[in-house]
């Protein structure tokens, strides 16, 4: 939609008034980003919209997470902001704004955090708020408006175009009344917008643009007036903004063609004739440099730019071109097995050559006969027929169809997709070492689809026209009249036709409006119709060309329209509700978000609000009920979206307001201490009083009943024992004390006779210490409390004790302060009448505590460790002591060296050179020179060693079969040593022994030895050694030097290190941990045949894993001198089990060799944090288990234990399991943790997506025929569960192939079953005779798997047989494969 502003200019006298208004409708931005997690967006008013002084106009907005928020407006673009709403429940999502008598060109809205104040949105450009009559606008007779156009429209790009990076185009638009322009573009369909050009002459007409490096199919331009802001244009539909990716596509013209030979395997057969679509196919193989470009690796032997890419699976091929696709906007693929042969043929120009474009091999292909048993580059070979080279030969090339023998004898005639399920992909055209019958256009091949032999390349296809429904595209739930968008890819396609379906595609609807669209928009608005059901599917189809289209790939649902209902239950009529008091009010409700709540004390006449919006799910609101007394009061609620939804009390309730007058006394009263006059008042709506009394005018009250039943009207009171002329009666409502009375006027109480007071002590003569507990005491008579003071100056001046005390105690405990004098004396005194008093009769006194010394040894402390002839600190801390001596003991304090006789102890410090000993026992002592009583030394000891210049190591490591991965050990070498692993070994390499190394990348991170600097053994290093011979060191070395701290500090890189000890001496682990601060994956993994992440010592020789999370450049070892004891070296405990987790553990004949952690925990990051551990990288390990996150933060992403919060109903943990096929494998993990007594806990074998109840069995044996399997563990609620177990079911019957194949003499056959049926497998040979029922069961509904044991057959061709029938009879199927048994 094009924007245009008029601006309507009315002259009359000297006046003059701008009319601004939208000729098609008000703008709405584009969805702004999200910055944090409590987001709110403002719709509108957004920009360019003109607001009439007194309308009602809408803001509108959205929001995440937010509760209330505060509205505001601006006139000055921003400067300055005054509100229009505070306190507005974020959920209503729109507010009715009357717009303010404001003239002004410059407004903006924002919304604000109502607790905070943070501001989360405001208008992305300014409105005009406009007088639509009254003075200077009254519609004067007799004036002719004067019309000036101001407009800009863009031309181009205006959507559907692709411009590639680096390249130059024009951006042109249409203007008129405009001097300049301002030009910018969006990659994300206008969320943001990034600058082409500040300002540039509309006259022009055009910019020139060079496209940036932007990718993204998500394009627009802006364009927008530099004088006039309100001018602004934007593409209608997005453009893309495609990569720079050299790509040469042969177009392969469709056509009919024989597929398959008799000339080859029975595979080929029968030859049948296929029709084929035109379609674009890459010339060349895809070479290493574009792998490169796209992905960042090269995963080929044999490298070289021009040289096709090898080494690649199936799956990787797919993720490939997904990567691709991403960064071009297009939609490359692999070719389907008719499409590879049609065109290695000629496509309709073949010559009918036996290899592709020649009967000549070696014309047009590498292989076995001139390849020199290597890759070369492409295109060094002639094309065939239509451009396309090697197709036969140099690299075999995936096709994108699974594989099945006999697939052609029911293959479709039309644009074959292959079968719809199986075991192996195609792959074609044979490679470099293939002989003359493996690289035929007809030849056939499979693999399995992860595979990825040296030799696996792969060449690009592409539709020459795309069209592809993006949603609804299955599962979705779309409400009756709602409206939803319906979305949508293409390329070459000019307009689409849409329509809809309510029963799976038998017959198609037409959308209303939608008989063409233009396909670039990629997306339309549809306003659901009133056709529910739960079998919809939509159907776009190009309009120029109807054998194009698309339709969802799975049903969706229509709902019927929601039925919104609120119920009041209370009040509902009758009750008498007290005013001041909260009360509940209360309802029912369904599908509605919030509602409204009004009250009216007039029978409905007129409505109050109580509350804006509430959430409707809470079903009660807590009002304190105002002071509106009246009988014919009710409580209406409404939907706040539809007030039409709503509902009143049945009848009216009342409103109370409680009252209470106090009576007597109400001033002038004179009551004497200890009569007993009446305290009377009268009450409304009160149940209970609450009486109080005071005697200075309402300062303090002290209670006289703290609940009275109102009523009664009356109170005997027994007047107390005080003296004041200020004192008053208030008697108050229990329950709501705002509701009370006061004596009008002050009364009086007096007490028949004076009282006395007499201080017994202290009296004269007393000597009390500061900091002392000393009594102070008297006698009194007729006085209810006193104030203590005391003076320091023999009465001069006072100072306090306490304001007031009990007198009745007769003492009070007093801490002697810290004002030592002789001239001391107390003062006790009525509080009430400062005229009873008395005084000590003589002056005591207080004296100051005598001082203490005080002498603390601060360093060493105990258990440091000094080298010899190092210089070290000795630091104390002191008090009232001059002068300390230092003496120093290496016995345990047994005898003593002096180290210095006298030393100020001002200093706090001093230093020393240790001496050149070994010793663990040294102490350090420090005496006041003046009294030797007063001293201080280390209570633990401490040591000194002599570090020694070189080391002896001798040592000899020996492994075990040479012939198995597992018997690699990590070995480090100690000592300041730089020599290579040659050196350490004997025989010939890769023959008698080899090493490796570790790179630390996330893959590819085994490195073999290759003779360089890098599989040196220096400090700390450690590589993966494998010998027949052993390994043998028998030499001496230099010590490593270590810093000040005792530490040697090995080189890290990212991610995984193979580490060692660098000392001769064990270390301790966790003083590593400590030393270097790391609380990331704080793990050692050792590897005596398999990973122990658990080990507590770091011995010589050793080498271990240790992955760096904290991103560290060097890891600190701490030198132990006397190493580590034996106690310490036996293996501590796992650092991560908890009683919470579940473990599993992998049993490979009886021995645990690794086991995983999953576990729940609310406080959990979602990414790897403290809770969670690495695995340690696998390769050499027989057997192992590990768990994958893929959605960590970290580029590793394999886990030992995997902490997670609880997300919705459920969690799934995948992990992954290799596991050595001759050994008895199984999977044990026992009762599983009482914290999961309210979650269901599943096991899910991804190969067959068979469940298994956790809590039910503690051990699953693992089939020996995969020596690599995927299994899910599922936490969560019932719906939970049921929802995975749903999605596992399978949707048709399948019989796959064997595995192995071919096989001796077992072999494992998978098959699925939609529905629980009976299930029957037969053996078969090759003359059609019955050799073996393989099983004959009922079988649930899901995917199950069956051993075939064939001992004792002869080898051969067999096939087998499944017969399936749903129990219902309903359902029939029958399949057939072909195995193959060896001897």
């Amino acid at each position: 939609m094009k924007y245009k502003l008029l601006w309507l200019t009315v002259i009359l006298g000297f006046f003059t008034y701008f009319n601004i208004f939208a000729i098609e409708g008000v703008g709405v931005s584009g969805s702004k980003p999200l910055t944090t997690s409590l987001v709110a967006n403002l719709l509108t008013p957004d920009g360019g919209e003109n607001l009439q002084i007194g309308a009602t106009s809408k803001i509108i907005w959205t929001h995440q997470n937010v509760f209330s928020i505060n509205i505001e407006l601006s006139t000055d673009n921003g400067l300055t902001w005054q509100a229009i709403e505070n306190n507005i429940n974020a959920n209503i999502g729109s507010y009715d704004w009357t717009v303010p008598n404001t003239i002004a060109d410059n407004c903006k809205i924002c919304i604000k955090d109502a607790s905070t104040g943070v501001l989360y949105d405001e208008s992305s450009r300014v409105f005009s708020i406009f007088k639509g009559s009254g003075l200077f606008g009254e519609g004067v007779s007799g004036s002719k408006p004067l019309i000036i156009i101001s407009d800009f429209i863009v031309k181009s790009p205006n959507g559907g175009e692709i411009y590639k990076v680096g390249s130059v185009h024009n951006i042109t638009w249409e203007a008129s009344g405009v001097s300049n322009v301002k030009i910018e573009y969006t990659i994300n369909s206008g969320a943001s917008w990034l600058p082409v050009v500040a300002s540039t002459p509309a006259n022009t007409h055009s910019y020139a643009w060079t496209i940036p490096n932007t990718v993204s199919s998500l394009c627009k331009v802006k364009i927008t007036g530099v004088e006039n802001n309100t001018l602004v244009d934007i593409s209608d539909y997005n453009f893309s903004i495609n990569a720079t990716i050299d790509l040469d596509m042969v177009v392969v013209k469709g056509g009919t063609f024989a597929m398959g030979s008799a000339a080859g395997s029975n595979d080929e057969t029968p030859i049948h004739n296929v029709t084929l679509s035109s379609f674009q196919m890459g010339k060349y193989e895809v070479t290493q440099k574009l792998w490169q470009q796209i992905m960042g690796n090269n995963p080929s032997t044999h490298v070289g730019d021009n040289l096709p890419v090898a080494g690649v699976s199936w799956n990787v091929a797919q993720n490939f071109i997904t990567a691709l696709n991403n960064l071009t906007g297009r939609y490359f693929r692999l070719p389907t097995e008719a499409e590879w042969e049609f065109a290695a043929r000629g496509g309709v120009s073949s010559g009918g050559f036996t290899y592709s474009g020649s009967n000549t091999p070696g014309d047009i292909g590498w292989y076995n006969g001139n390849s020199s048993q290597v890759p070369h580059e492409v295109g060094t070979k002639l094309p065939n027929e239509i451009g396309l080279c090697d197709m036969s030969g140099n690299v075999t090339e995936w096709c994108n169809d699974w594989y099945d023998a006999n697939y052609y004898g029911a293959s479709p005639s039309s644009n074959p997709q292959g079968p719809s399920s199986g075991t192996f992909r195609v792959i074609r055209g044979g490679y470099w070492e293939s002989d003359g019958d493996g690289i035929r256009v007809a030849n056939r091949s499979q693999y399995l689809p992860n595979s990825a032999s040296n030799y696996y390349g792969l060449r690009l296809a592409e539709d020459l026209y795309t069209l592809i429904v993006t949603s609804p595209n299955g599962d979705e739930n779309w409400q009756v009249g709602t409206t939803q968008n319906i979305t949508w890819k293409s390329s070459n396609v000019d307009n689409v036709k849409i329509q809809y379906s309510t029963n799976a595609g038998s017959v198609w609807l037409e959308v209303e409006g939608a008989s063409s669209v233009p396909a670039v928009s990629g997306s339309y608005s549809w306003v659901v119709p009133n056709t529910p059901s739960g079998y919809c599917k939509v159907k776009v189809s190009s309009v120029e060309n109807t054998t194009l289209f698309d339709i969802s790939d799975n049903v969706f649902t229509i709902k019927s329209a929601v039925v919104s209902t609120v119920n009041l239950t209370s009040p509902n009529g009758g009750e008498s509700w007290l005013a001041g008091i909260d009360q509940n009010i209360t309802w029912t409700s369904s599908n509605i978000n919030n509602l409204k709540i009004e009250y009216s004390t007039n029978n409905g006449t007129n409505w109050e609000p109580v509350i804006a919006s509430v959430a409707a799910a809470n079903g009660i609101f807590k009002w304190k009920v105002p002071s509106t007394p009246s009988i014919n009061c009710r409580i209406r609620l409404s939907d706040v979206l539809n007030s039409a939804t709503n509902d009143v009390s049945d009848n009216t309730f009342s409103i109370v307001v409680p009252s209470i007058t106090v009576n007597t006394p109400n001033g002038g009263e004179s009551w004497q201490s200890g009569t007993k006059p009446n305290i009377t008042w009268v009450s409304n709506n009160v149940s209970n009083v609450k009486i109080e009394y005071t005697t200075n005018n309402g300062t303090n009250w002290t209670t006289v009943n703290s609940s009275i039943t109102a009523t009664l009207g009356t109170y005997t009171w027994t007047v107390p024992s005080v003296n004041s002329t200020n004192c008053k009666v208030r008697i108050s409502d229990v329950s709501n004390s705002a509701v009370n009375d006061i004596s009008n006027d002050v009364f009086t109480i007096n007490t028949p006779s004076s009282g006395t007071i007499t201080v017994e002590s202290p009296n004269g003569g007393e000597n009390w210490k500061v900091d002392e507990k000393k009594d102070i005491k008297w006698e009194s008579t007729n006085v209810t409390n006193v104030k203590i003071e005391y003076t320091t100056t023999n009465g001069t001046s006072w100072l306090p004790v306490i304001a007031s005390t009990s007198a009745n105690t007769g003492k009070y405990e007093w801490t002697v302060p810290n004002t030592p004098t002789t001239n001391c004396k107390v003062r006790v005194s009525d509080v009430s009448n400062s005229n009873i008093v008395d005084i000590s009769d003589a002056v005591f006194t207080i004296e100051a505590q005598a001082a203490t010394k005080s002498l603390v040894l601060t360093n060493p402390v105990g258990g440091e460790q000094y080298k010899g002839n190092t210089t070290q600190q000795i630091s104390w801390t002191s008090g009232n002591v001059s002068n300390i001596k230092i003496e120093f003991s290496t016995n345990n304090g047994t005898s003593w060296e002096q180290l210095q006789a006298s030393i100020p102890t001002s200093q706090n410090d001093t230093t020393w050179v240790t001496w050149n000993l070994n010793s663990a026992n040294c102490k350090i002592k420090i005496t006041d020179v003046s009294d030797n009583s007063v001293t201080s030394q280390n209570s633990n000891n401490f040591t000194i060693f002599n570090y020694p210049d070189q080391i002896t190591v001798a040592k000899t490591v020996t492994f075990g079969d040479v012939n198995t991965p597992s018997s690699c050990r990590i070995i480090g070498i100690p000592g300041n040593i730089n020599n290579s692993v040659s050196q350490f070994v004997s025989g010939t390499h890769k023959t008698d022994w080899n090493a490796f190394r570790d790179n630390g990348a996330s893959a590819n991170y085994y490195q073999q030895y290759d003779g360089t600097e890098v599989f040196n053994f220096k400090p700390g290093r450690a590589f993966w050694v494998i010998s027949r011979n052993g390994l043998n060191v028998n030499t001496n070395f230099n010590n490593v030097t270590i810093d000040s701290d005792n530490n040697y500090t090995i080189q890290l890189q990212a991610g995984w290190n193979l580490i060692s000890n660098p000392f001769d001496k064990a270390v301790s682990w966790s003083k590593v941990v400590q030393k270097n601060n790391i609380t990331l994956n704080p793990l050692l993994y050792g590897y005596p045949n398999t990973y122990t992440g658990n080990q507590t010592v770091m011995t010589p020789y050793e080498g271990y894993y240790f992955y760096n999370a904290h991103n560290l450049s060097g890891l600190k070892i701490p030198y132990n001198p006397s190493g580590v004891t034996s106690q310490q070296l036996l293996k501590g405990n796992n650092l991560f089990a908890d009683n919470n987790a579940v473990n599993i553990q992998l049993i490979s004949d009886n021995e645990k060799t690794s086991e995983i952690y999953v576990s729940v925990d609310d406080l959990a990051s979602v990414d790897f944090d403290a809770n969670d551990y690495f695995a340690a990288p696998g390769g050499f390990e027989e057997s192992s288990i590990k768990l994958i996150n893929n959605n960590l933060n970290t580029s590793y992403k394999y886990l030992l234990k995997d902490t997670r919060p609880i997300e919705n109903e459920g969690l799934t943990y995948e992990f992954i399991i290799k596991a050595m096929s001759n050994k008895n494998n199984e999977l044990v993990w026992g009762e599983i943790p009482a914290k999961y007594d309210n979650y269901e806990v599943y096991l899910i074998d991804n190969r067959i997506n068979k469940l298994y109840d956790m809590k039910k069995i503690e051990s699953l044996s693992i089939p020996k025929h995969y020596n690599e399997n995927k299994y899910s563990l599922l936490i969560g609620n019932s719906d939970y569960i049921n929802s995975v177990k749903e999605s596992l079911t399978p949707n048709e019957f399948t019989l796959e192939q064997n595995y192995p194949n071919p096989f001796n003499p077992s072999t494992v056959i998978r098959f699925s079953t939609p529905y629980t049926s009976n299930v029957n497998i037969s053996l078969y040979n090759v003359l059609g005779e019955l050799v073996n029922v393989v099983i004959d069961e009922v079988k649930d509904a899901g995917t199950h798997e069956v051993t075939c044991n064939m001992q004792g057959l002869s080898a051969g061709v067999y096939f087998y047989r499944l017969d399936a029938k749903s129990i219902d009879g309903n359902k029939n199927f029958s399949n057939v494969k072909k195995m193959v048994l060896l001897k």
